[in-house]
């Protein structure tokens, strides 16, 4: 958790998915975003979708930041990106 001024801030993973690690480092050569995240047999690497919980200490108030992924997603596509829900 991190304080910013009268706002705490934390995140929260609320679930994950992959991508092909080729799309996600552009130009960087794969023998070295593999070093740093191992791609699958498929080169795709394994991420996450996170959630921003904002508090306000004086009011008492929280706010959600979720972008998230969404739901509209055929059984194809949730194999082909590993997505959980």
């Amino acid at each position: 958790m991190k304080q910013v001024g009268r706002y705490q801030l934390s995140t929260h993973v609320l679930g994950s998915f992959r991508l092909d690690g080729g799309s996600m480092f552009g130009s960087v050569p794969k023998n070295l975003w593999n070093r740093l995240i191992p791609g699958d047999e498929e080169n795709c690497i394994p991420l996450v979708t996170r959630s921003l919980l904002i508090r306000d200490t004086e009011t008492g108030r929280s706010y959600l930041v979720d972008c998230g992924l969404g739901e509209k997603w055929s059984d194809k596509e949730r194999k082909i990106f590993a997505i959980e829900n």
